[in-house]
């Protein structure tokens, strides 16, 4: 079991995405990501003609990411809210409505998964991972992003022991992900050829809570400057892993 409150990230979901897109990043922050995956992918990026994106909310981060390529794309959420605004922009995607630790896809039909800022709403992600791998040809490949717990910023504002730990815009399955917890899961699910690396850069659109709005413009502009230097691989705001069935 994932220990999960899954009737919680429903409730939660369902009611932010009634009349808005779960859309928390700016342009160029999903330019970040998608360039951080594509440099994973390399040259088996060409490989790739099926994708499903687990987890995937409205569809800001799917559609991105999935039409560049003319992916034959496959959007799964728990949210029923979601899943319908997702359908509403008509890009070409498929989008249904489903727990992704169970879905409906065949065994061995997919090029490439994906868990687009989704894997740190579960307090254990095998069951997730397990059928990433299910659906996964053999040598199809997983990519996946999350807030990264060694980034001074991520970890003052959404770590509990945190003196400016938040709760806004924050469900209680939600926690920081490190590259040893990603490691050893995508291990223990039978992956292969594992990768992880943070990644800065990554400008945020929305924050929930009124007083950290207040810092974003400061928060955005120090993203974007310890993205210049190495240093963010180590500590960047986001985790980016890649691995192989």
């Amino acid at each position: 079991m994932s220990g999960q409150d899954s009737l919680q990230e429903i409730a939660f979901f369902d009611e932010f995405t009634r009349s808005r897109d779960y859309d928390s990043l700016m342009p160029r922050g999903y330019r970040a990501i998608i360039k951080a995956f594509c440099e994973c992918l390399g040259p088996r990026r060409s490989q790739v003609r099926t994708a499903v994106d687990l987890g995937c909310g409205t569809g800001s981060f799917t559609r991105r990411f999935f039409q560049q390529d003319g992916l034959v794309g496959v959007g799964v959420d728990i949210s029923f809210q979601a899943v319908r605004r997702a359908a509403s922009n008509n890009d070409g995607i498929h989008y249904f409505v489903s727990d992704i630790s169970r879905t409906a896809i065949k065994d061995g039909s997919v090029d490439l998964v994906v868990f687009s800022g989704v894997l740190h709403h579960f307090p254990d992600m095998t069951a997730c991972l397990n059928e990433a791998r299910r659906i996964l040809r053999k040598g199809g490949m997983f990519l996946s992003y999350d807030p990264h717990i060694h980034n001074p910023c991520m970890w003052l504002y959404r770590h509990p022991r945190s003196p400016f730990y938040s709760k806004a815009g924050k469900t209680a399955n939600e926690r920081l992900l490190s590259k040893q917890e990603m490691q050893e899961a995508l291990h223990k699910s039978g992956f292969i050829n594992i990768k992880t690396l943070a990644i800065s850069g990554v400008a945020i659109s929305y924050l929930e809570s009124p007083a950290a709005r207040r810092f974003l413009a400061f928060y955005n502009a120090f993203e974007y400057l310890l993205g210049l230097l190495p240093v963010s691989r180590s500590i960047g705001s986001f985790l980016i892993c890649y691995a192989e069935k």
